[in-house]
């Protein structure tokens, strides 16, 4: 079981997404956590970024689901939620903070 799952929204905004992950990666040490992110139906090119960044990571903690349908903030958060593994914690957290 993990200890920390991360949930973060991207709706078009695939450098503040990229850049709170980095963020995370950077700051989170002796934790076993993964990282959900989970694109709210973003424009083509703006999730074709996003996937493109998340696949030069190249971490087995991070996760990219895509939504077909903008579900708003609250439904996509429980979408992330659903796509976590089991862990001890889930946080939620904005891609811009």
């Amino acid at each position: 079981m993990l200890d920390l799952s991360i949930v973060t929204i991207n709706f078009n905004t695939s450098e503040a997404t990229i850049s709170c992950v980095k963020s995370i990666i950077e700051k989170t040490t002796q934790v076993d956590y993964e990282i959900v992110i989970i694109d709210n139906a973003s424009e083509k090119e703006d999730y074709l970024n996003l996937e493109k960044r998340v696949k030069e990571l190249n971490l087995p903690n991070l996760k990219l689901v895509r939504s077909n349908i903008n579900t708003g903030f609250g439904t996509g958060n429980m979408i992330g939620y659903k796509a976590t593994s089991p862990s001890q914690y889930v946080t939620f957290i904005n891609n811009d903070v």
